[in-house]
């Protein structure tokens, strides 16, 4: 068990990190299918209108982008931006929604969330899933994205605790910084207000959302 662990995390665990090619890529891929009803939760969760400016960090191969431009984030003034650190997933992201990229609905940043290409109070709200544990530096994470936020926007964070241990103890994800409950200090210590874990109230059981606002003027 202990050589099988080691395999995972080897081999496995840096695509959950960091998409890549080959065929740990590719089971990568089949095992982020599975993730999509919790960033539908995450998208849903955001209360996001038509004329939002709309963040996903770490869109893996799109499902959530797909998502919020299918319900209603192509029927105002309002884009989409997805930023992620992996040149595969942002390759196939362009590839799959070309045209929203051409009509300007979608916006797709090859980069760290560490240093996120977007001018301060720019965008409306922001949603993630199974990010915040690989971040090296998640309090300077957390006060980035509060910087490019507009006042009083929100981010939610669609997070499946039980799962992440299992998959924390199996090998498929390295366990640190696991903790909800760390990642909320990161978020209050940034600046966020009304930080808060509740139950979903869409889609599965033991879907968990962390909504974090930032200060009105």
């Amino acid at each position: 068990m202990n050589c099988f662990h080691g395999f995972l995390q080897r081999n496995l665990a840096p695509h959950f990190r960091k998409p890549g090619t080959g065929f740990f890529g590719f089971l990568c891929r089949q095992f982020l299918k599975g993730n999509r009803p919790l960033e539908e939760t995450a998208f849903r969760s955001l209360d996001a209108q038509p004329h939002h400016k709309i963040l996903e960090i770490g869109f893996g191969y799109g499902h959530g982008i797909s998502y919020a431009l299918d319900n209603g984030m192509r029927d105002g003034s309002g884009v989409v931006y997805g930023m992620d650190f992996s040149a595969e997933a942002c390759d196939h992201v362009r590839k799959l929604l070309i045209n929203d990229l051409k009509s300007g609905k979608l916006e797709i940043i090859f980069g760290d969330v560490a240093n996120i290409p977007l001018k301060e109070s720019t965008i409306d709200r922001v949603f993630h899933t199974n990010c915040y544990y690989f971040w090296p530096e998640p309090l300077n994470v957390c006060r980035e994205i509060l910087r490019v936020m507009t006042p009083g926007g929100i981010m939610t964070t669609g997070i499946e605790p039980e799962k992440v241990k299992r998959a924390a103890l199996s090998g498929v994800i390295e366990p640190c910084q696991i903790d909800p409950d760390f990642y909320i200090e990161c978020l209050v210590e940034a600046g966020f207000e009304h930080v808060r874990m509740e139950e979903a109230s869409y889609q599965r059981n033991g879907h968990k959302v962390i909504f974090a606002q930032k200060k009105k003027v």
